[in-house]
C-alpha cells in the first residue's frame, strides 16, 4: 500500500521490471487514474508489462457529476 497512486505505479512497474511477471494497481476512479498516466507511460516505453484497475460510478449515475466521475 503506498500513499499516492504514481508512487504504486513506479513500485508495480518496478516490480513487473524485476520480475519479469505483471505488476498490478488498482486506484479509485477520477484524480487516481490520472495520477497512473506518467506510471503507465513509463511502463509502456520499458516494455513492462502492467495491469492498471480503475472503479468508475455506476452507469445511471454518469453525467451527474457524481463523485470522481470520469467522462
Amino acid at each position: 500500500i503506498t500513499a499516492h497512486e504514481q508512487s504504486l505505479g513506479h513500485a508495480a512497474t518496478g516490480y513487473a521490471k524485476v520480475s519479469g511477471k505483471t505488476g498490478v494497481a488498482i486506484v479509485t476512479s477520477g484524480p487516481g487514474l490520472t495520477n497512473m498516466v506518467t506510471p503507465i507511460l513509463d511502463a509502456h516505453n520499458d516494455s513492462a508489462p502492467l495491469l492498471c484497475i480503475s472503479g468508475q460510478v455506476p452507469l445511471a449515475a454518469m453525467g451527474s457529476s457524481a463523485f470522481q466521475e470520469c467522462p
